[in-house]
């Protein structure tokens, strides 16, 4: 089934960059391996026809290769130049890693924020639960 990558494309992005940017400065041959298996393993299995094809044309230009699995800058700058390579068909705007880098990680952030909010709102609920409790046992008895 092939499937728009309006539907996927954004997810597949995150995972893409996610990757680089958790990548290690100085990896190990094996981390190396792993993640040269799950990029290329991620990129033949896209869900639209053309999109994988077009994949296999991007590693022509920008291989995955030693250089690029050196450290986690050289990783993240060939997920940019794919990007752009899929950016240059899409006609849309060419991205830096930089921007890219800032843009993750205000993502992550705003994760890690919402989920510090949700354990505050349980605590504060937790408490007026509690509380409740406690005025309803004072009021009755």
């Amino acid at each position: 089934m092939d499937v728009s990558p309006d539907v996927w494309g954004d997810y597949y992005w995150f995972v893409f960059y996610t990757t680089a940017l958790t990548y290690k400065e100085d990896p190990t041959n094996q981390e190396k391996d792993i993640t040269k298996t799950f990029l290329m393993t991620l990129g033949k299995k896209l869900p639209c026809n053309s999109c994988s094809d077009n994949f296999d044309q991007h590693l022509e230009k920008f291989p995955l290769d030693n250089e690029v699995l050196k450290n986690n800058n050289n990783l993240l700058e060939w997920v940019v130049n794919i990007h752009n390579e899929v950016n240059k068909i899409t006609r849309s705007k060419l991205v830096t890693s930089d921007e890219m880098k800032k843009k993750y990680i205000k993502i992550y952030n705003q994760k890690k924020i919402n989920k510090q909010c949700s354990n505050y709102i349980y605590i504060i609920v937790f408490l007026l639960v509690l509380l409740s409790i406690i005025l309803y046992f004072k009021l009755n008895y």
